[in-house]
């Protein structure tokens, strides 16, 4: 009997069960295997749970800025699914989400100011995109999501503040700014971004000057950390406005209309806190803030607008052009290239160089803009701990990438014992991408130990056909027929 020719109730079971205990990418590789398994997949994904145990997964800070070929659409939906569950409260910030949900619908019905009303789903739709920008829960990991927080529970108060915001609701922002111990419009959760970041990054002039009214001239917490201090002019509300790409709502940050201007201590309309433009020190808090705004400049425009203000001190336009290539914005990177002089071979860059980052996205003009006509250097890696640029294609598991780094003149590294593309290799026997993995070892790639380690992995994840296929292609005069031989004959793992 075909598995198809089964009731649906237990080839559903099936499914379910094979996820959880193959997992997700074992899940995800079953949805390109015919319509029939994407329609299944898809159907019993969510219910397995599983979404819920990553602890890595894509970098969905600034979701709306970047290319993310499905991803962000299938880690919405799965937020959706989540949030309307009402029968499972083991992950406080599905809870917690849907509280908010519940207070804006009630605010709504309540106090009937809305024109138009929007219903308990479309708030929901709406907050879990917000929920994605989150640096914590859109970014490197989920943190709070496995039902463990450190800090006690979330101010659901600033969780409220940054949704009402996001929605356009002014009357409810009045409400909660109004209130004793209200929230800090420049405070972000692990749930939402900061009130003064989400009104400039969404164009709300209206809201942020609402929000900088009900903030100080410039309060410090600590000297020592860049982010620890409130004023009208953020933290939140610049960076978000330059990612925006609006030279308008960059002024508005900067020169807020309920600022307060002394003219005895030599202010004018023109000074930033007391600073005249280009006399801001490099160590000031307001400078660095004013550094990371540049870093995510969306438009050339931003970016000279914002470098004419800073002093002359050093700063990594690499980086910035990194952050670019990751994001996929080619005016960007011939600006950042052509007019401010950015290396795209630069190695000190986070993450490794511009070129990887835009690999890493999958963003095929970037590299192909770099590659061709900038002549970046695939084979410059930097400091970046988890491998080449090789690697970053074979994280990204695009065979696309990986062939276009080889057609640009990349040399595999395979003189690193632990490290080079040996890191390569193993990424794509983990997604068990037989084409890539055959081509990898076509060229070589990985040490006798690193095939090794490569193996074992495969073997520990039960991934049948990588340990087949990595046996197979041993040396003959081995005599290996199987993991066991070729463990055996390298001795202890821990020594390659």
């Amino acid at each position: 009997m075909h598995i198809f020719d089964l009731p649906l109730e237990l080839l559903d079971l099936i499914l379910h069960h094979s996820i959880v205990v193959r997992g997700l990418p074992r899940a995800l590789r079953l949805k390109l295997v015919c319509k029939s398994f994407q329609a299944a997949v898809g159907r019993i994904l969510f219910h397995t749970k599983v979404l819920d145990d990553v602890k890595w997964g894509h970098a969905f800070r600034s979701w709306n800025e970047r290319r993310h070929h499905g991803a962000d659409t299938l880690w919405h939906d799965y937020l959706v699914f989540r949030c309307r569950d009402k029968t499972d409260s083991s992950v406080p910030c599905y809870v917690e989400i849907r509280s908010v949900v519940d207070a804006l619908v009630q605010w709504q019905n309540t106090n009937n100011r809305q024109e138009k009303t929007q219903d308990w789903d479309e708030v929901l739709d709406k907050l879990c995109w917000l929920a994605l920008e989150c640096p914590m829960i859109g970014g490197n990991t989920w943190q709070g999501w496995n039902g463990v927080r450190k800090d006690g529970p979330r101010n659901l108060g600033l969780s409220t503040l940054s949704a009402a915001t996001y929605l356009g609701y002014a009357p409810l922002v009045r409400d909660l700014l109004a209130q004793p111990g209200a929230p800090e419009p420049t405070q972000d959760d692990d749930l939402f971004p900061s009130p003064m970041y989400i009104a400039a990054r969404t164009g709300q002039a209206d809201m942020l000057q609402l929000l900088q009214e009900h903030l100080p001239q410039f309060e410090q917490f600590d000297p020592y950390i860049p982010s620890a201090w409130r004023s009208k002019l953020g933290p939140g509300s610049l960076t978000g406005a330059a990612s925006r790409g609006d030279m308008d709502m960059v002024r508005l940050c900067l020169y807020p209309p309920s600022r307060i201007i002394n003219p005895e201590n030599g202010d004018d309309d023109t000074t930033i806190l007391g600073h005249s433009p280009r006399s801001l020190p490099g160590s000031t808090h307001l400078s660095v803030y004013m550094l990371w705004a540049t870093w995510r400049a969306r438009s050339p425009e931003v970016y000279r607008y914002l470098q004419s203000l800073l002093s002359p001190f050093g700063y990594m336009s690499s980086m910035h052009l990194a952050t670019m290539a990751g994001v996929g914005d080619i005016p960007m990177v011939r600006f950042l290239i052509e007019e401010v002089g950015a290396d795209p071979s630069d190695t000190r860059t986070a993450g490794g160089t511009p070129l990887a980052h835009a690999v890493r996205a999958c963003n095929d003009d970037v590299v192909d803009l770099l590659l061709q006509k900038y002549h970046a250097d695939p084979n410059e890696r930097g400091a970046y701990r988890l491998g080449t640029t090789l690697t970053a294609a074979a994280r990204a598991g695009s065979m696309v990438m990986l062939r276009k780094l080889l057609d640009g003149g990349y040399r595999p590294v395979i003189d690193q014992p632990k490290g080079g593309d040996n890191h390569t290799l193993r990424c794509a026997v983990k997604l068990e991408h037989t084409a890539m993995v055959e081509l990898l070892l076509d060229l070589g790639v990985g040490s006798e130990g690193g095939r090794v380690r490569a193996m074992k992995l495969a073997d520990g994840m039960g991934l049948e056909s990588m340990v087949e296929l990595l046996s197979s292609r041993a040396p003959d005069d081995e005599g290996c027929a199987g993991i066991a031989d070729v463990m055996t004959l390298y001795g202890d793992l821990s020594l390659i």
